[in-house]
């Protein structure tokens, strides 16, 4: 039987039940390694990074109008009467 120590607090860690080791001090688990190569490792890690840099094929049509079905409806200026109103 193999005995690992915890990376954490150096414990010697129990096996369970799915074939991983856990730490009965501080709960850190310690799972074995999966069977990869390097070139698949390589290809996943590839594919991650074309996901996240993404560039969208589609231009994007500049200017602020470009959004809008109709012309923005412009706020009047106020009455000049409007100072001389008590309220």
């Amino acid at each position: 039987m193999e005995v690992i120590k915890c990376p954490l607090c150096s414990e010697i860690m129990d096996k369970q039940e799915y074939d991983f080791w856990k730490c009965p001090v501080c709960g850190c688990e310690v799972w074995p390694e999966e069977e990869e190569t390097e070139q698949e490792k390589a290809k996943a890690i590839q594919e991650v990074y074309l996901e996240d840099v993404k560039i969208p094929l589609k231009k994007k049509s500049g200017g602020a109008r470009s959004g809008r079905k109709y012309k923005k409806k412009k706020v009047p200026p106020e009455p000049w009467y409007r100072k001389y109103l008590f309220e």
